[in-house]
């Protein structure tokens, strides 16, 4: 159901979709709900947050919500199982936000302002041709070179935090032991193999038989007959050429039916038959190796490179974690429920014994 998103590897997004920010923001919302607009002459609603002196509006939440939906996820419409947790990481990000771009501040960290232009200049160039951007161009440029400005500190910030030293010798190997799994050689088995093809079209008449001619040469391997050359004269897979000999294969790159087949004969044994996307499969095992741990010198460098993201990683979420803790954060977290104005642009749970409303029935942002 996931898109994918925005987020990099430090779990920041990106502000890429600019002009769904922006005409979120400023030009007319045509596709609002009407619960995300408060009435005319009624009192506005309270902010999202209140981060220090700073307020997050309340329609700044909605509009976020609305943004990260259609770019998350297909046709713009949450899982109803998943929309708890994505509200409130909505407003996690929001919040993060103001956080980190006040830290920014702080650090007198600047923009890149040669990059800040060639992405105006792009966007521009992407956008000549939109009536409502040339409309209100003026009104929505600088927007558009703030946001970029944002975006361009929160890069340099976030690679500033991140430039971590590089880890000790000492702290490498006890990285090593301490994740065996990360440094280990998976069993590996050397097999042969016999398919016979069947088109994924065809009816159970067609896989019936090759079930019966597999059975008939699964019984004349065990009275003797040589596996390389009955591989040649009817297998339909690629090895067949070479005795039905594959590679090395790694669990997961054969069908999980073939895997556990394999895992439960000796070596020289084969299989019964198998039925496989493919057709119908007999399996021979030739070889057999154990998982195996690289030694460190080996796999030094993968390490290294492993235990200096994670340390940038905890860095990162560090920096994050001391900012909310020096400032009082307070979110008015009723616009997390489901009877929200950012709830209601999300799909219901189903009701005992119901469906959840389907992708095209839910209220659209």
């Amino acid at each position: 159901m996931v898109k994918h998103s925005r987020f990099g590897q430090s779990g920041w997004p990106g502000i890429c979709m600019l002009a769904l920010a922006m005409f979120a923001t400023l030009a007319p919302r045509h596709a609002a709900s009407a619960e995300a607009t408060p009435p005319v002459g009624s009192s506005p609603p309270p902010p999202f947050a209140r981060i220090g002196d700073e307020d997050i509006p309340a329609q700044t939440y909605f509009d976020t919500v609305r943004m990260e939906m259609r770019w998350r996820f297909y046709h713009g419409t949450i899982p109803a199982d998943q929309r708890d947790t994505f509200l409130k990481e909505v407003g996690d990000i929001l919040v993060d936000r103001v956080l980190l771009l006040r830290e920014a501040a702080r650090r007198r960290v600047e923009p890149d302002e040669a990059l800040v232009a060639r992405q105006a200049e792009e966007y521009e160039k992407k956008n000549a041709q939109d009536p409502e951007w040339q409309a209100n161009k003026e009104t929505l440029r600088p927007v558009l070179l703030r946001q970029l400005r944002d975006q361009s500190l929160l890069k340099r910030l976030e690679s500033t935090v991140r430039a971590v030293p590089e880890p000790s010798e000492q702290e490498l190997r006890a990285y090593y032991e301490a994740n065996p799994d990360k440094f280990t050689m998976p069993m590996r088995q050397e097999a042969s193999v016999i398919l016979l093809k069947v088109d994924p079209g065809a009816g159970g008449e067609a896989w019936k038989l090759a079930m019966e001619k597999a059975g008939l040469l699964v019984k004349e391997l065990k009275a003797g007959a040589d596996f390389a050359d009955m591989a040649r004269n009817h297998s339909g897979d690629a090895s067949a050429a070479q005795g039905g000999k594959m590679d090395n294969t790694h669990q997961g790159m054969i069908a999980p039916e073939a895997e556990k087949a394999l895992e439960k004969i000796a070596v020289g044994e084969i299989t019964e038959p198998i039925m496989v996307l493919e057709g119908v499969a007999i399996f021979r095992l030739d070889e057999r190796k154990p998982a195996k741990l690289i030694a460190f010198q080996e796999v030094r460098e993968r390490a290294k490179q492993l235990l200096t993201r994670r340390m940038a990683d905890q860095a990162w979420d560090a920096l994050k974690k001391r900012l909310r803790e020096q400032t009082p954060v307070s979110v008015h977290e009723e616009y997390y429920l489901p009877s929200s104005p950012a709830g209601a642009a999300t799909p219901k749970p189903a009701k005992p014994g119901g469906k959840a409303a389907a992708p095209g029935e839910a209220r659209k942002p």
